[in-house]
């Protein structure tokens, strides 16, 4: 067990990425299905895709359907990915192939059908929130639920089956405000996306560019200085040590909403902003505290979403000079 994902990674064994093992934890626990469970996959692990959401109308007298799946937003949502994935664990009683094996390998061996069973249901049933790692796709964790659904056994071989329902999108290992991470990075078809400490001049203008996968995020923007960020021809405040969500135009009174400050920006928008709760977090995948709450400022506005392709945001100074940071994770179907 490791008390990161990173560290479950960097020290995978080279028999479990042989055996296609999976790496799965949250918050300080962290387990390699092969190092320290002994699975072994019965099939090459591989997370079903999403189905995505349709909702269809015959009416009668016209041809075809009316297809209504796109009628709340214009983009297609999914499902969850749901499915099964089996394992297999070697019986100690296998007594012909159980002499053969050296002293290491017999202690490995001699952790039984019902210590692993016991164990790993410990671990999984019920929680929510577990991260998965293919060993073969190291750019990608996915999210959600892991759980043991049933077990065989018989003289040579146990097997016992994982039951997931995890997030349509598989997420970045890094996000943009992290150094990439060379060993896993495709040459062929990654993007290196790096928008950290970007400066900005007084009174002057900076673009960031964040090339978007398929998934729509709202990043963080952190600042050291106050500014505004002009995305999609609207302008928003920007302002250094404070943690809030920013909205335009909102419905009814903002007060009662809890977005209690109004902002102008230099173009004349109005914004109003509300304060939301910061704390050291961790970011699971490097075990170093995430950046935006370990400074505890940091903004999101809803109407900045990223989304697939190149997003531009234009950053203008304010009477001083400072820096600003996009943390922006992005993932894939």
């Amino acid at each position: 067990m490791y008390s990161t994902m990173a560290d479950a990674i960097t020290n995978a064994s080279a028999k479990s990425r042989r055996f296609h093992s999976l790496i799965i934890g949250k918050d300080s626990k962290w387990y390699n299905t092969w190092d320290d469970w002994y699975l072994i996959p019965s099939s090459r692990p591989l997370i079903n895709p999403p189905a995505p959401k349709t909702k269809f109308v015959d009416i009668p007298g016209r041809d075809g359907v009316l297809d209504l799946s796109e009628i709340v937003n214009p983009y297609t949502v999914f499902g969850n990915r749901t499915g099964s994935q089996e394992f297999v664990v070697i019986n100690r009683n296998m007594d012909a192939y159980y002499i053969e094996l050296t002293d290491a390998q017999r202690e490995m061996f001699s952790w039984s059908w019902y210590n692993a069973y016991s164990t790993i249901m410990a671990f999984l049933q019920g929680k929510a929130g577990l991260k998965a790692v293919l060993l073969d796709d190291l750019n990608f964790y996915y999210e959600g639920r892991i759980s043991v659904n049933s077990w065989k056994s018989d003289e040579n071989w146990s097997t016992i089956v994982f039951d997931y329902n995890v997030e349509p999108y598989k997420k970045r290992m890094s996000t943009s405000i992290e150094p990439w991470k060379w060993n896993p990075f495709n040459f062929e078809t990654g993007v290196i996306r790096y928008a950290n400490s970007e400066p900005v001049a007084k009174n002057g203008t900076k673009v960031v560019t964040i090339v978007g996968d398929a998934i729509r995020e709202t990043p963080w923007i952190i600042a050291t200085q106050d500014m505004t960020v002009t995305f999609n021809g609207r302008q928003y405040p920007v302002k250094k040590n404070k943690s809030y969500r920013a909205i335009l135009h909102p419905l009814g009174n903002p007060s009662q909403q809890g977005y209690y400050e109004r902002v102008t920006a230099q173009d004349g928008t109005v914004s109003y902003v509300k304060s939301i709760d910061t704390k050291v977090q961790t970011d699971e995948t490097t075990g170093r505290p995430s950046k935006n709450y370990y400074q505890g400022v940091g903004m999101q506005v809803p109407d900045i979403v990223i989304v697939e392709g190149e997003n531009k945001l234009t950053f203008t100074g304010g009477s001083k000079a400072g820096e600003v940071s996009v943390e922006y994770r992005g993932g894939s179907l």
